[in-house]
Formats: C-alpha cells, sequence, structure tokens
C-alpha cells in the first residue's frame, strides 16, 4: 500500500510540475496590467481594450472566505495583454474617451 501512495504523490507533484511550467511558457508573453473586483470596472476595461483592438485574457478568482459571498461580489479579475501592447493598453485604459 505504501508504494501506491508514493507513486501516486510522485504522478501528482510531476503533474504540477509539468503544469506550473507550461503556465509559465504560455503567459511569458503576457503582462498583467489591470486588477478590479468591480463586474462594472472589468466591463469598461475590457471594452475599452476590445474597442482599441487590443488582445487581452483575464484571469479569475473568487474569494470563498467571506461570509457574505453570495450577497456580494467578490470576483477577482486580472486583465493582462500581450507585452507589445502594454504601453498602448495603459494609454487606453487611463484615457476618459468610453469606447
Amino acid at each position: 500500500m505504501e508504494g501506491i501512495v508514493g507513486w501516486f504523490a510522485l504522478v501528482i507533484i510531476t503533474i504540477l510540475v509539468i503544469n506550473s511550467t507550461l503556465q509559465y511558457v504560455v503567459d511569458r508573453n503576457w503582462e498583467l496590467i489591470y486588477t478590479t473586483f468591480s463586474d462594472t470596472d472589468y466591463f469598461r476595461i475590457i471594452g475599452k481594450l476590445s474597442g482599441s483592438g487590443i488582445p487581452y485574457k483575464t484571469k479569475t478568482a473568487l474569494n470563498l472566505r467571506n461570509s457574505e459571498f453570495f450577497y456580494d461580489n467578490h470576483k477577482q479579475y486580472d486583465i493582462y495583454v500581450k507585452k507589445q501592447f502594454v504601453h498602448k493598453a495603459h494609454h487606453t485604459i487611463h484615457s476618459n474617451v468610453e469606447c
């Protein structure tokens, strides 16, 4: 039984290492430019990026530690753009022009 647990642990660790390596390779050309906890703010920002033709991707995280989770929005939106668009994205996000 101990041999099976050891092999299982080794397989899980190997999968985690491979996953982390792949995440690094895939994400190394993307840079975090904005984080928000508001749905309204999130849609405003991605609307501006889309309107300017800037490719983006989003990662979300939920905060499950708060007892009011079901009554309020507790999502975190991390918005990434490709590194060659970082300057244009910052300019677009912080401009007062709505797309």
